[in-house]
């Protein structure tokens, strides 16, 4: 029997294939070729976006685009080049392009949730062949890097740190929380799942490695939007209370174990530890964010553009380690209102959604797209707190695309309402 895929569902593909695949292995792609190999891969992407974008129907516009086409603006026009370069700016543009090229596929999105939970599957192993077999992670993995990189990856390893298939820990963290988050999206919809306790293995075994890769605010934060979706799906108020302790009491239960079986997870541990003893809880951040601010009042409205923080250290810092307050530093006034009226917005119009098609649509795939958006926002709305992930587009390249999933099926619903009008004005005319 032949297997059928429809045009959507291959354009699908292809494009998530080409917006992801090139953040996912960046590391890799950079050892080989430079930036210029990114580049490649993505000016195929916007050149076969754009196209797809000339033949389909463009889906109408919101209020809520105007905000986004800003910050669109000040990812590509208001950047230190020596920071971000050409790549950074069409990496961003073609994530914009695709997510507004979905907005009349939705459903097909859930080819990004398949392809960021593989990466995660791939990620997780990489990352146990590190734990388990580190001279074979350092013979094989690590020499498709640059130098630079293999050094860095392997002083990071001394301190205790996993890398896995990237070449920062925190990198390797994000990968598979992206992946646990996909699971949770449909561990939600327990009745209704298939091949439940493989994915709920997964899962766990996913949850381990974060334990191992020791990264605190990723875990925090991972918990944190899962209690918050929980909250929101509950039918009512005291069936949420009565509930959540069982949802804090499974999971303290759970680490418990995790922590008890894998010695190599009481690494988290041990940093929870060491910040509780430091006179900074910040962990010495605090000397960044005062110097940002510093900068910001150099340019309070527009901002010193984006990447100028890390410039002013002379690149020693990636970043400021609070997005928020980066935001403030390199795009001003101006752009930290744009890009938080988008954000804020896109998020509270997600949790009014998925209210709404929690209690109303029964189609597993549209309620797992529309919670795994909210999950995903949350977690990086509250990872901005402490990480730089709008700057890190790896990161921000997902989060773009899942934005677009509420416009999506917003879309969607619009149309099959004019489709049952025209149905229904049809048979009166009959």
């Amino acid at each position: 029997m032949k297997m059928m895929i429809s045009k959507e569902r291959l354009i699908s593909y292809v494009l998530l294939i080409m917006i992801t695949v090139p953040s996912f292995v960046k590391g890799f792609i950079w050892s080989i070729y430079g930036s210029s190999g990114n580049l490649r891969i993505v000016l195929l992407g916007v050149i076969g976006s754009s196209l797809i974008l000339i033949v389909k129907k463009k889906p109408d516009f919101r209020l809520l685009d105007l905000f986004w086409i800003g910050v669109l603006l000040f990812y590509v026009f208001w950047r230190d080049e020596s920071k971000y370069d050409l790549t950074f700016a069409l990496l961003i543009t073609t994530a914009f392009i695709v997510g507004f090229f979905f907005r009349s596929q939705i459903l097909q999105m859930d080819v990004l949730m398949k392809l960021v939970f593989l990466f995660s599957i791939v990620a997780m192993l990489v990352t146990w062949m590190e734990l388990v077999f580190p001279d074979l992670y350092f013979s094989t993995i690590t020499p498709l890097f640059s130098q630079d990189m293999q050094t860095f990856i392997r002083t990071q390893y001394n301190m205790g740190n996993l890398c896995g298939i990237t070449y920062h820990y925190s990198a390797n963290a994000f990968y598979i929380v992206s992946g646990i988050l996909v699971v949770m999206a449909e561990l939600f919809q327990w009745p209704n799942l298939k091949q439940k306790y493989l994915k709920i293995t997964l899962a766990l075994f996913q949850l381990v490695t974060l334990f191992a890769i020791g990264k605190r605010g990723h875990l925090l934060f991972l918990g944190l939007s899962a209690f918050l979706a929980y909250i929101v799906i509950a039918p009512n108020f005291f069936v949420k209370v009565k509930k959540s302790f069982k949802f804090v009491f499974i999971i303290v239960i759970l680490a418990i174990v995790i922590l008890a079986l894998v010695p190599q997870a009481r690494f988290i541990l041990q940093r929870v530890v060491e910040t509780a003893n430091s006179a900074d809880f910040t962990n010495y951040r605090s000397e960044l964010y005062i110097l940002a601010l510093a900068l910001f009042v150099q340019s309070p409205i527009w901002g010193n553009e984006i990447g100028s923080f890390s410039a002013s250290t002379n690149f020693i810092f990636n970043g400021v380690h609070n997005d928020y307050i980066q935001l403030l530093c390199e795009t001003g006034i101006i752009g930290f209102t744009i890009f938080l009226i988008a954000n804020i917005a896109t998020f509270i119009w997600t949790w009014r959604m998925l209210k709404k098609i929690w209690a109303r649509e029964m189609n597993i795939r549209i309620r797992s797209l529309i919670l795994y958006s909210f999950l995903f926002q949350a977690f990086f709305l509250m990872y901005s707190f402490t990480g730089i992930p709008r700057f890190d587009y790896e990161i921000s390249i997902i989060y773009i695309l899942v934005c677009s999933i509420p416009f999506g099926l917003e879309y969607r619903s619009k149309k099959r309402k004019e489709y049952e009008i025209r149905s229904d004005w049809k048979e009166l005319m009959r």
